[in-house]
């Protein structure tokens, strides 16, 4: 019988260190939670904080000084202004089903050359209403100019996106993958791509 009691309390004893333990963890982050957000609730702290993040816009990869000497070593009359324009235009088109789209700032983030195609790839900082608040969002937008035909020595225009033969230089979109073109006879500046990053 005395072994029976020298186990409770023992257990008692071990019980009892782990809730002086847990007691006193919670404190401390009670404590740190308070002073470090003015909150009790580490949980509703962070909550509170990733809807902070939020609500700032997006950091982007801006390389306009980097990659506009290379634009306009091929196209010399390039106008980066022209250029955004178009790219916010094009962002506001596919942004017309959301609420209240504001976009903040757009930078050119690559520029890409191919024997047939020149792409900027522009980032945009944007944001619209869902669910009742502002959501921050990056997108990434492709504007591709495809260089007028040239001797190709019986080479066929392929698409860039998936490799397909294009039989008909007028079209929009591939034919096997469904991959946006640009117009091939038309020879000017098109959005390709827009799509979130």
């Amino acid at each position: 019988m005395n072994t029976f009691f020298f186990f409770l309390g023992g257990f008692a004893a071990a019980a009892l260190a782990v809730w002086a333990v847990v007691a006193f963890v919670r404190s401390k982050i009670r404590r740190f939670s308070r002073q470090t957000f003015g909150m009790e609730n580490l949980a509703d702290a962070l909550g509170e904080l990733d809807n902070a993040a939020d609500q700032q816009p997006k950091s982007l990869s801006g390389g306009d000084s980097l990659f506009l000497p290379r634009i306009l070593k091929d196209f010399p009359d390039f106008n980066v202004d022209t250029a955004k324009a178009r790219v916010r235009d094009g962002l506001l088109q596919t942004l017309e089903g959301k609420q209240n789209p504001i976009i903040h700032r757009i930078v050119i983030s690559d520029y890409r050359r191919t024997a047939l195609e020149r792409t900027i790839v522009f980032q945009a900082a944007l944001q619209y209403d869902e669910g009742g608040a502002a959501r921050q969002k990056r997108y990434c937008v492709h504007d591709s100019y495809l260089l007028p035909a040239v001797e190709t020595s019986g080479q066929a225009l392929v698409c860039p996106n998936c490799g397909a033969p294009i039989a008909d230089t007028a079209a929009s979109h591939c034919t096997y993958c469904d991959a946006r073109l640009v117009n091939i006879t038309g020879n000017s500046w098109k959005i390709t791509q827009s799509f979130e990053k």
